[in-house]
């Protein structure tokens, strides 16, 4: 109840009117009820439309047919319809789009991730290798750079389970800002 009716007892008729005002029943500063009963033109069900509805053909959204039903079109659009429907010519519209094209780098990082990364995290039995962490927030950390040796890439004895607060060490030379919640090509800081 709002504050101005807080503690007054309403009528049974005063509640009624209040109820059928409240979902479009009554217009509003209107002593009497209008209904419409209407058959859906789809599903054939009776509904109600209020006072606002009386041209209403359908009971929902999903009775309602598309508005572009039955409307006719050139061979031209039909054929710019059925290209981007299939992906030709979608993606070379695209402002990014590069024409195919993923460096050799995130292709090898991806997959770095897919093949290797467990393995070095089972070896190491899921624990920081320098603080002695378990869990939380593991990295895998290449012993020689990543971007200096190709050819040790995929040697897991190449490879370690770090900490994040102890992989941004060993690489940055400083502590891990308090704020940031992951890092790698992207610090990402808490929202503050």
């Amino acid at each position: 109840m709002t504050p101005w009716n807080k503690g007054k007892k309403l009528s049974e008729e005063h509640k009624r009117k209040v109820g059928l005002k409240s979902i479009g029943r009554i217009p509003p500063n209107k002593g009497t009820a209008i209904k419409i009963e209407k058959i859906c033109l789809t599903c054939s069900k009776h509904f109600v439309v209020g006072s606002g509805g009386k041209n209403r053909k359908y009971c929902c959204l999903e009775c309602r047919p598309s508005p572009m039903k039955g409307t006719k079109m050139s061979k031209e659009t039909k054929l710019k319809i059925s290209i981007n429907r299939t992906g030709k010519g979608t993606k070379e519209k695209n402002g990014a789009w590069k024409g195919g094209i993923t460096s050799e780098n995130r292709l090898a990082r991806v997959a770095f991730r897919r093949t290797m990364q467990k393995l070095v995290f089972d070896r190491d039995n899921y624990t920081c290798q320098i603080c002695g962490q378990r869990g939380g927030k593991l990295q895998v950390d290449h012993i020689q750079p990543w971007s200096d040796n190709k050819e040790l890439r995929f040697d897991i004895n190449n490879c370690r389970t770090l900490c994040m607060a102890c992989h941004y060490k060993i690489t940055f030379g400083r502590e891990l800002p308090e704020d940031a919640t992951t890092w790698g090509h992207n610090l990402l800081r808490k929202a503050g």
